[in-house]
């Protein structure tokens, strides 16, 4: 399976985006089983012209990527009351697994490329689709849990926590 992951490319100005877009569409999307990106990003680049009161559902970022031939998409932050947030794998049939978490203080650099890393690493190693969506979810969780700001900008998710000794991370954030 082809995992693919669509950033946040807000931050693109000029011309360049939508050609990155079209080609990202027309060579990446028919090879991809599963795509990967957060609430907003999905929403806005496969239904920009949603009108509806309502946000747009994973089941309805599903049916949008079908028509590119994707079957499946994990969409993850999808806003939730009292600073939580969802992550649904959905298809457009169904919602095959959703997981909630609370949200974390501050930005980070590599969310969704651990995300999407971890989710190839484990369907590779022959786990069904809906439990390598859940555990990568909780994997990215305790990387963005243990993440650290290496100098001024962004935080970057600890992709080695499990590594570290139990007392070494308490030590780690009386640094901070």
């Amino acid at each position: 399976p082809v995992i693919s992951y669509l950033p946040d490319l807000s931050w693109w100005q000029g011309d360049g985006l939508g050609e990155y877009l079209d080609v990202f569409q027309a060579l990446v999307m028919p090879q991809t089983s599963v795509l990967v990106g957060n609430h907003g990003t999905l929403s806005r680049w496969l239904l920009p012209d949603w009108n509806q009161s309502r946000p747009p559902t994973a089941r309805d970022i599903a049916k949008a990527a079908e028509t590119l031939d994707v079957p499946f998409v994990l969409v993850t932050g999808i806003p939730l009351p009292e600073q939580h947030i969802d992550n649904v794998l959905a298809s457009t049939e169904t919602v095959i697994g959703s997981s909630k978490f609370e949200m974390f203080d501050g930005n980070f650099n590599g969310a969704g490329d651990t995300l999407s890393a971890a989710l190839t690493a484990l369907l590779a190693a022959g786990n069904d689709l809906g439990a390598a969506a859940q555990e990568a979810l909780e994997y990215l969780d305790r990387s963005l849990a243990n993440g650290f700001r290496p100098g001024m900008g962004q935080l970057i998710p600890d992709r080695m926590f499990w590594a570290q000794p139990e007392d070494a991370g308490e030590a780690g954030d009386a640094a901070d």
